[in-house]
């Protein structure tokens, strides 16, 4: 949930320093990459235990470049 709150701040952050709708994207692509992953993890009988790290990854990920986002405007 805490890395949630951060990246919709970022975001904002993003969107307020002139990136407009491409602040958007890292989030949006965030959510359909896990979702596919999540579902191919389900259809190939893995377990939500298996899809944890990999969140995990995609959410630092996200915040890394929405902090770069930030930070270049």
């Amino acid at each position: 949930m805490l890395a949630l709150a951060v990246q919709i701040g970022l975001t904002v952050a993003a969107w307020r320093r002139g990136w407009k709708g491409w602040a958007l994207v890292p989030l949006v692509s965030e959510l359909l990459f896990g979702f596919l992953l999540g579902l191919l993890i389900g259809v190939s009988g893995g377990s939500v235990q298996d899809v944890w790290p990999l969140g995990v990854l995609l959410d630092l990920a996200v915040i890394g470049v929405l902090g770069a986002m930030v930070a270049a405007s």
